[in-house]
């Protein structure tokens, strides 16, 4: 097939195909650019330090790094069946004291990766530049797809650091250098498992459409068979960890599932829900695979066309295959395997060959520049695919003289809507925090590591967490009595949950009954909840587990002695008695 740029040779050459073309002809300045597209996408998103899914990893470091910390906290124990040595390469860094900086500097790197890795994936599907560079255009601004899981993350997790890792191992396979492929694919393994098996099994249903469509050869056959071996092997560390720990689990745990998907997860897990939140986040999804399957016409677009098109395939089943799992079937295994977290990669192929789909129509002449444009900028400027595919129809069925303006308004109206939803709901806070924000909540936490002794166990607001605010014992390194957060962790170790319900239940009295399908309603009931416990309850709690301090937020007082206030909170330690109580 032919490649895009030289579908129409008697075209003139536009601008956006001349800069392209500079940027594909010379290395120095195409990586400057992914490099600068970074700083971009990172100054939109915002970057922050301990907080979300870092709440959970940077404790398990610092444990791992000085194991004297957190003694007694069980929740420590968590962090021996989760299978990953992404965050052990950081050990040396915070040793030094440079963790901060070190975790920031790898985001950037890994951001970078990513355009790197979507610019040779579109060249690799399309052999043009002008698409290559388009695509790493069109992903400088944030993206979302399925369960509102974005492209491109306002903090270094293992799962964004893999991210550009797995575009080039699907590059690779594209081109069968199947060997290269899985090896990548295989180290990769032991950085975010959850990722790979996606991709594998991406590959694995795009190779039983080949074996049945296809007659391969030996030689290919025998390419494949050594990928696969040689996939086993890079992925060793991490499958003899898993499988020395826990092997697949298919039990059915109704009661452990009910409180991952009612307290924070139910998004990821019920993609066909009814409620608002949900009902938008699964029209955004579906959105983007039709983008792919109804508004291009994928088959003429690239010689991959097919392998990708199966790819796609493996994730509307995955996607099937969540739904079945949430409403009649919640084995252990698939409901820890996160499913619907496939969609990243399916929304990133759908838009890349979207943007294919406008520049060939372009040079074919059935869009003028005009409609080229603004429906780029549809896909640009959309947090989600819904825009694009809304822009797309329209340009399908308005007359020609109307289409401009219908476009730009839904762009304008669109940008404007998400904008405020997006800041009213808390979800984006631009803004770049290498370091931790000094907060009342973090100046609590620093008073408590400065000033207390390191076995101290912490009674504290369990709902403080969110996503720019940290978990209690990611600066306090302090132990505290429970959390909402580790509802996020023991996703993955469902033994816990008995341990968490009882010490949540005592400290949060009725809100896990009323949890349902929003998580900031979740936050509230549990802040509630706790702001509620009459005091003489509190000393009881603390004596039974053998509590040292108790944090609560202001305006409440407790008649016990303070030893340490801030605008927001106030620190209480326990009286004499409580303390011969500990020590019985």
């Amino acid at each position: 097939m032919e490649k895009l740029n030289s579908r129409l040779t008697t075209q003139p050459r536009s601008p956006v195909t001349s800069i392209a073309d500079f940027f594909g002809g010379h290395a120095f300045y195409r990586h400057t650019l992914f490099f600068l597209l970074s700083l971009l996408v990172i100054g939109i998103t915002g970057y922050y330090f301990g907080t979300f899914d870092q709440s959970i990893h940077i404790p398990f470091l610092k444990k791992e790094v000085n194991p004297a910390l957190f003694p007694n906290d069980p929740f420590f124990e968590l962090r021996k069946t989760h299978y990953s040595y992404f965050w052990f390469l950081f050990r040396p860094f915070l040793q030094l004291g440079f963790l901060e900086v070190s975790l920031f500097v790898v985001h950037v790197f890994s951001t970078y990766l990513t355009f790197w890795a979507l610019w040779r994936l579109s060249k690799t599907l399309f052999g043009s530049n002008t698409v290559a560079f388009l695509v790493v255009i069109a992903f400088s601004f944030p993206h979302l797809g399925f369960a509102a899981f974005p492209v491109f993350e306002f903090s270094l997790l293992n799962r964004t650091f893999a991210l550009p890792f797995l575009l080039f191992g699907v590059d690779w396979y594209l081109q069968r250098k199947y060997v290269r492929s899985f090896l990548l694919l295989g180290l990769v393994n032991n950085l975010h498992a959850l990722s790979v098996n996606f991709v594998m099994l991406m590959i694995g249903v795009d190779l039983l459409f080949r074996v049945w469509q296809e007659r391969w050869q030996t030689r290919q056959k025998g390419q494949i068979a050594v990928g696969f071996f040689v996939f086993f092997l890079a992925s060793l560390p991490v499958l003899l960890w898993k499988f020395g720990k826990s092997p697949l689990d298919f039990t059915l745990r109704p009661e452990w599932f009910s409180i991952l998907s009612h307290s924070l997860m139910y998004t990821v897990f019920y993609p066909l829900s009814t409620f608002p939140t949900v009902l938008l986040l699964t029209t955004c999804g579906v959105s983007a695979f039709l983008l792919y399957f109804v508004m291009t016409k994928y088959q003429k677009l690239s010689v991959h066309a097919p392998v990708i098109t199966h790819f796609m395939y493996a994730a509307i089943f995955l996607v099937g295959l969540e739904v079945i799992v949430s409403e009649w079937l919640p084995v252990t295994f698939l409901v820890q395997f996160q499913i619907i977290r496939i969609s990243i990669l399916s929304f990133i192929f759908c838009y890349v060959f979207f943007v294919a789909s406008l520049v060939k129509k372009f040079q074919e002449g059935e869009i003028s520049r005009n409609q080229f444009h603004m429906q780029f900028l549809s896909l640009f400027l959309s947090v989600t695919a819904i825009v694009p595919l809304l822009v797309a129809f329209l340009m399908r069925i308005l007359p020609k003289r109307d289409r401009i303006i219908a476009g730009y308004a839904t762009i304008a109206t669109s940008f404007v809507v998400f904008a405020v939803l997006a800041w009213q709901m808390n979800v984006w806070r631009p803004g770049v925090h290498v370091f931790p924000q000094k907060t009342d909540w973090y100046d609590v936490q620093v008073w408590a590591r400065d000033t207390t002794p390191t076995d101290a166990m912490f009674m504290t607001p369990p709902e403080k967490w969110w996503l720019f605010e940290p978990d209690w014992r990611v600066y306090s390194e302090r132990s505290t009595l429970v959390t909402l957060s580790e509802v996020l962790e023991f996703a993955f170790t469902p033994e816990y949950t008995d341990s968490w319900k009882k010490r949540f239940d005592i400290l949060a009295p009725g809100a896990r009954e009323q949890f349902g399908e929003d998580l900031l309603e979740s936050i509230r009931l549990t802040r509630d909840a706790y702001d509620r416990i009459p005091e003489e309850n509190l000393r009881e709690v603390a004596a039974k587990y053998r509590v040292s301090y108790i944090v609560v937020a202001k305006p409440r007082t407790l008649g016990l002695s303070l030893v340490y206030q801030n605008a927001s909170f106030s620190v209480y330690k326990l009286q004499t008695l409580y303390a011969r109580l500990q020590a019985q």
